[in-house]
């Protein structure tokens, strides 16, 4: 079993996930639109972007059981990053008026939610199999910029 961290920035409308913010505060600025960043800003993610999650799945398709090893699952490695590191790369892309387009309202339900997720994974397994990532966030919000 290979898990994901969550996806972001995935296309798409707004959901309510408490996880959603985490595309929508790239999603919507860049589109001109509101979002909400509903946690602190130093509270830290992991995420993987849609052609990483893509990427992993077809990878560990490929990977013979011997190779496999444990049945135990695996998660796939990500991206590791603030939710400033997040607005940053956004900044670094859109320039500065995109922060016109958030706004900082906390929400103490996705806020305690979301500070329970893990951040920080270590894998020698996921190393082995080479399912590290390499990418950076502002590629990502990069490479969404342009195929939208």
């Amino acid at each position: 079993t290979l898990r994901l961290m969550t996806v972001s920035v995935r296309p798409g409308k707004p959901n309510q996930a408490a996880s959603g913010f985490l595309s929508g505060m790239i999603r919507e600025p860049l589109s001109g639109l509101s979002s909400n960043v509903p946690v602190p800003l130093e509270t830290e993610v992991a995420l993987n972007s849609p052609e990483q999650a893509v990427g992993g799945l077809i990878r560990v398709m490929g990977i013979s059981d011997s190779d496999w090893g444990s049945p135990l699952g695996l998660n796939l490695p990500g991206i590791r990053i603030s939710i400033q590191g997040m607005i940053d790369a956004l900044v670094q892309v859109a320039g500065s008026d995109v922060m016109g387009h958030l706004t900082f309202q906390p929400d103490y339900v996705i806020q305690n939610i979301v500070t329970g997720w893990p951040s920080r994974f270590e894998s020698a397994r996921a190393s082995r199999l080479r399912l590290e990532t390499t990418e950076s966030f502002r590629s990502v919000v990069e490479r969404f910029r342009d195929t939208r």
